[in-house]
């Protein structure tokens, strides 16, 4: 989104002080993705109607760019780092959400939405740089966080009102997939710190084959591709697999998860048509929390977004529930859904009204 410098207080006109060719190596961020009251990490730029960048404030300054009257602009809906200097912002986040998350003075709400930036940074850092050693480094950084803030079930409430804001559906889908693994973990009785965290890594990064099918056909809905694009789709998994597979130290259940996430109990999922028997322990959980932050995590082009309640009521009726039966239990119980006193709209049945 670009805005015009007549449209600038005095303030802001001060900071606009170096234009850059348009051909420079830019990237956009949101307006919240630099954390308020810390010195930038990275100079940040303005995009102005010609096409051009504009200094707006420089790095080691403290971040004060909402107060600029430009922050409050209709027309201003991102500003713009230079590409080489994400990684820069990526980890400022990260070290700010990873001693915030120890913090239990600060209320979890709170915890939750540095937790969300942080999170949105590296799926970004992901997008713009590809996906290597350093981005996997940051994503086991976004987990660790995520494992020490989620203790219980309203805490996975709190992460997930945090990430509503967030665009599209891969990132909110990620995040609230890494924090439900985590409480199912907890549920079952998991003892190892490590073993949550792989898990809630393998459910962050579960979909970056996703970066390898045209965008058209990622932002349809299943129910509305065709056959070629379905099948174009169902390709992520094993190139998710591979992709991680190639990057050293990446944990193999991580890269199970990656391929299996799609499979299910009854042998009718994609792309190996795995029994439960045959599943990876780790991928019989994920495979779960996919489908179930699929139907109840809004976002762009659905149709019909669940309650808990309605979710868990079509994986059992509508699908048939086609998943481990000991880790559906354990996600009723995490987050306190009883099925057997509901009706077919997912309320209890004294609300049947």
């Amino acid at each position: 989104m670009t805005a015009k410098s007549s449209d600038l207080d005095e303030e802001s006109k001060q900071l606009l002080t170096d234009l850059m060719d348009p051909e420079i190596d830019m990237v956009a961020i949101l307006k919240d993705e630099l954390l308020p009251g810390l010195p930038l990490p990275t100079d940040v730029f303005l995009k102005l109607s010609n096409g051009k960048y504009v200094l707006l404030a420089k790095a080691g300054t403290k971040s004060s760019l909402g107060e600029l009257h430009v922050s409050q602009s209709d027309q201003v809906s991102a500003f713009y780092i230079r590409r080489n200097d994400y990684l820069l912002a990526v980890e400022q986040n990260l070290k700010i959400a990873g001693i915030l998350a120890r913090r239990n003075d600060i209320p979890v709400p709170r915890r939750s939405l540095f937790l969300r930036t942080a999170a949105a940074s590296v799926f970004k850092e992901m997008e713009y740089t590809g996906v290597h050693a350093k981005a996997i480094s940051h994503s086991k950084q976004v987990v660790g966080a995520l494992c020490t803030l989620v203790q219980s079930r309203n805490d996975y409430f709190q992460v997930v009102s945090a990430i509503h804001e967030l665009p599209g559906n891969a990132m909110k889908e990620a995040l609230a997939g890494a924090a439900l693994c985590v409480l199912i973990a907890r549920e079952l009785g998991w003892q190892q710190q490590t073993n949550v965290e792989k898990l809630a890594l393998g459910a962050f990064v579960r979909d970056v084959g996703l970066k390898e099918i045209p965008p058209e056909i990622v932002a349809k809905e299943r129910l509305y591709m065709t056959a070629e694009e379905r099948s174009t789709w169902e390709t992520h998994s094993f190139r998710g697999a591979e992709i991680l597979q190639a990057i050293a130290d990446t944990p193999p259940e991580v890269i199970a998860i990656a391929m299996e996430h799609h499979e299910n109990a009854l042998g009718q999922g994609f792309p190996q048509r795995l029994r439960d028997i045959k599943m990876h322990p780790y991928a019989k959980i994920v495979c779960l929390i996919d489908a179930f932050v699929a139907l109840t995590i809004p976002g762009p082009g659905k149709t019909n977004v669940k309650n808990h309640n309605q979710a868990m009521l079509h994986i059992e009726l509508a699908m048939g529930c086609p998943y481990n039966k000991a880790i559906v239990v354990a996600l009723k119980r995490a987050l306190g859904i009883d099925t057997v006193n509901m009706n077919n709209d997912g309320f209890g049945m004294s609300e049947a009204a």
